[in-house]
């Protein structure tokens, strides 16, 4: 899927129009060339599954994230560009943060730092 958004820094608003977003997993999506992981958000793997209960639940979050994103205005606030071409960023719909509607609906859980747990319980 292809969406258009608007991307911004934390610090300087860019008007830097996204014209191929494309969604990899339920917390990573691509601008262009960059790959965005969503801040604050930890969601079952798909590539790296450990068991099929992981894999189905992420391809549920990538799914939801996908419609999240195509039903309205798209709005990227990044916060930290990292090693190998990545960033991490506030994504927001029409003014919702897409992680905390993630997290909300159960497809993702609050994720800071250190060790992920395991969605194979």
């Amino acid at each position: 899927m292809h969406f258009n958004a608007s991307y911004r820094t934390n610090s300087i608003c860019a008007a830097t129009l996204c014209v191929l977003l494309t969604v990899s997993d339920g917390e990573t999506i691509r601008c262009g060339g960059e790959r965005i992981r969503l801040m604050g958000i930890d969601t079952p793997n798909i590539e790296l599954a450990r068991c099929e209960r992981e894999w189905r639940l992420g391809m549920k979050a990538k799914g939801r994230l996908e419609q999240l994103l195509s039903s309205g205005g798209v709005q990227i606030r990044r916060q930290t560009i990292r090693r190998g071409n990545w960033a991490l960023a506030r994504v927001f719909v029409n003014g919702e943060d897409v992680a905390a509607t993630l997290i909300r609906e159960g497809l993702g859980r609050p994720y800071r730092t250190g060790r992920r747990g395991s969605w194979c319980r």
